[in-house]
């Protein structure tokens, strides 16, 4: 990833308004790829990018013209590094991405009250900002990349176990379903024409494997796999959206996806994110037996696709 140059330009206030909107949108998308996906991922090169726009747009803010936008900045809630957010990330960005929706949504109310848009940036600006984009379209392909690693050697390491065990016994252990099934053959029996559902069923089969297993750490993540891998099926980005916005399902639907949204997942996270500590205890069946809530999620894709 090469990183954007670092430039001073002497501005008019329509051009710092645009430019200001310009930066702050970087940010927001270099904070949104850092904060979402199945991994925590720490790039000393990107917290420097990310350190860098967040001096240029205070930078811009200090300047005359800019007051309104400037004693509206949320200096106290937009973190000073990315580093800064530790182990809590998604609580944090939970709370963080109302609080940017909000501030962007005064920039662009400003721009547009002194004229300000995208016809004001010279060729310089849009130097920078091309090298701002370049990057954050790397960090985010490099990201990705890392991501799927983790998942394939997740799931190798799932069946590899599995075997050991299955040798261990002479037999496998089918007795513990967390996926009902009939419900999984019927995901893999449901044919769409525009969604894949091999990853989904394969995530399923591995829910009973460890269930079965009692690898209950293992089970929190993958029903977070799940929860973060279907939302396109609802027409939604994230699960959130499933579970606040999707009108397709009945009273008892939207409550078991919220309960998946806001039980299972910070579950998933603390064993996820959680660094090593003096003492520990382990998560058991009970805690991440959301089952019955997963099961309607699946019986809603199925109908939807069917």
């Amino acid at each position: 990833m090469d990183t954007p140059k670092d430039q001073t330009l002497e501005l008019d206030l329509r051009v710092r308004a645009q430019f200001l909107r310009n930066l702050f949108s970087r940010l927001t998308i270099i904070l949104r790829i850092h904060s979402e996906g199945y991994i925590l991922i720490l790039y000393e090169q990107v917290d420097e990018v990310y350190i860098k726009l967040r001096s240029s747009i205070e930078s811009i803010l200090e300047t005359e013209g800019l007051e309104t936008l400037a004693n509206a900045y949320p200096k106290d809630v937009i973190p000073t590094t990315l580093h800064s957010l530790g182990e809590d990330i998604d609580v944090y960005w939970d709370s963080l991405k109302g609080v940017l929706i909000n501030y962007t949504g005064q920039i662009i109310e400003f721009c547009v009250s002194v004229g300000a848009d995208n016809s004001n940036i010279d060729s310089a600006i849009k130097s920078i900002l091309t090298s701002y984009d370049e990057f954050i379209e790397s960090f985010e392909k490099e990201k990705k990349q890392s991501e799927s690693k983790w998942l394939q050697r997740s799931e190798a390491a799932g069946k590899q176990f599995q075997k050991q065990f299955d040798q261990k016994l002479g037999t496998k252990t089918n007795t513990d379903e967390f996926v009902n099934a009939t419900r999984l053959s019927e995901l893999r029996a449901t044919k769409s024409k525009t969604y894949d559902l091999t990853r989904l069923t394969e995530l399923c089969d591995e829910l009973n494997k460890t269930i079965a297993n009692e690898c209950y750490m293992a089970v929190a993540m993958l029903v977070r796999a799940i929860l973060d891998h279907v939302p396109p099926i609802f027409a939604c980005k994230y699960f959130a959206e499933v579970a606040n916005n999707y009108n397709g399902g009945s009273k008892s639907f939207k409550q078991s996806m919220t309960n998946l949204e806001s039980s299972s997942r910070k579950i998933a996270d603390a064993h996820l994110h959680t660094q090593i500590r003096s003492k520990e205890i382990l998560p058991n069946k009970t805690q991440v037996n959301f089952s019955n809530d997963l099961d309607v999620l699946l019986a809603e894709i199925v109908r939807l696709l069917k």
